[in-house]
């Protein structure tokens, strides 16, 4: 269920890409505000991220290049940050 809550979010984040990211920013907040009361702790980013990049590799093969890698690795980070932000 945690694995379908975060393709969501990082989807509808990716949508949201444009001029109005401050929208993001907020949502990302009030996600990390409610993450704080279910227990979610700061260094548990790192390990959702590590995921992310491991199913990303495996799914996409050999399509999963070195800036691919970075640019997920990239937008990850800022949406974490966001996240923790809250923190």
């Amino acid at each position: 269920m945690q694995a379908r809550h975060m393709i969501q979010m990082l989807d509808s984040s990716l949508q949201m890409l444009g001029p109005d990211l401050e929208m993001i920013t907020e949502i990302n907040h009030d996600l990390g505000k409610r993450h704080v009361r279910y227990g979610v702790t700061p260094e548990m980013y790192g390990f959702m991220g590590e995921a992310l990049m491991y199913t990303l590799e495996k799914m996409l093969g050999d399509d999963f290049k070195k800036e691919t890698r970075e640019a997920w690795e990239q937008v990850y980070s800022e949406l974490a940050s966001d996240i923790l932000s809250a923190y």
